[in-house]
């Protein structure tokens, strides 16, 4: 053009500095890249102190949680044994109590039941040698009348420390006698249902069961109203099971929390002994029901 003839060194200068533009952009861009890779660089390592500081921190964490998790171990160990040993002192306990009152159950129908009715016997013949004298005859009488009257108090006691049935004729006998006894003491109908022979059952397992029944049927008369008490005993291969059934008001899940009472400890812990659990069921207006499973093998039954 007319402009580029006329000036011709101009547009020379001109393109030097669209060249000089460019290489500042390069130049920019260039240093802009340095920046970018330093920055990243910077932060890579920022990155890596974080990741390795925070990698400390999570060992000595993780190594107090070993620790504490250690610690805890060791205590619900301690406490394991704690309780193991309690149940084996309770266990141990409960043997003494039961030889203690069989012991003295023996002295009191021994000793003292002999000693009455030696004292009766005299009487008698002292009866004899007074025949003709009334008011004697009458007083003896009297006599002879307190005599009975304390050697039925004394069988019953005997009964009550250790029934004799027990250890005689075994736990299905006992409970039988049991439950006449409990008729006629709470006036509730009573029925046993025994499928169970339990002739070479554990000594130690037989007195256990018959706690427990005696224990549930005193709860049944304190707290029921029931008309009816229904018991059943029975074997299989496999376990032992005991249910003490009532038709009463029903026992409430709160009321066997809140009744974590000495009564149902003792029950569960005569059932634990012998590997057992004992359970308890209920419902408002639907009864109660107490059972106790044991396994076949503690039950010392006939396979």
């Amino acid at each position: 053009s007319a402009w580029t003839e006329e000036f011709p060194g101009r547009v020379h200068f001109l393109g030097h500095i669209s060249d000089r533009a460019r290489l500042a952009d390069l130049y920019a861009n260039a240093v802009l890249r340095m920046w970018s890779d330093d920055e990243l660089d910077r932060y890579r390592r920022h990155l890596e102190v974080m990741v390795k500081e925070r990698t400390l921190d999570l060992q000595r964490i993780n190594e107090r949680l070993q620790r504490e998790i250690g610690e805890r171990e060791g205590k619900e160990r301690e406490l394991k044994e704690t309780m193991e040993r309690l149940r084996a002192l309770s266990a141990g306990l409960q043997h003494a109590r039961e030889e203690e009152r069989r012991r003295i159950a023996m002295d009191v129908h021994d000793r003292l039941g002999q000693a009455l009715t030696g004292l009766k016997i005299n009487l008698s013949l002292l009866g004899r040698k007074v025949a003709g004298d009334a008011e004697s005859v009458e007083r003896l009488q009297s006599m002879s009348d307190l005599i009975d009257e304390t050697i039925r108090a004394v069988r019953e006691i005997s009964s009550d420390l250790r029934p004799g049935v027990l250890d005689d004729l075994g736990l299905v006998a006992a409970l039988d006698w049991q439950l006449k006894e409990f008729q006629d003491m709470a006036g509730i109908n009573c029925s046993l249902h025994a499928r169970l022979d339990d002739d070479s059952m554990d000594a130690g397992l037989r007195t256990a069961l018959f706690r427990i029944a005696q224990e549930a049927l005193t709860n049944v008369a304190r707290h029921s109203g029931a008309t009816h008490v229904e018991v059943r005993l029975a074997g299989d291969e496999n376990y032992l099971l005991l249910e003490v059934m009532d038709n009463g008001r029903g026992i409430r899940e709160e009321e066997i929390a809140s009744r974590g009472s000495l009564g149902i400890l003792g029950m569960k812990e005569r059932a634990r002994e012998f590997g057992g659990e004992l359970e308890i069921r209920g419902g408002d207006g639907e009864g109660t029901v107490l059972a106790v499973k044991v396994p076949f093998n503690r039950a010392g039954a006939r396979e």
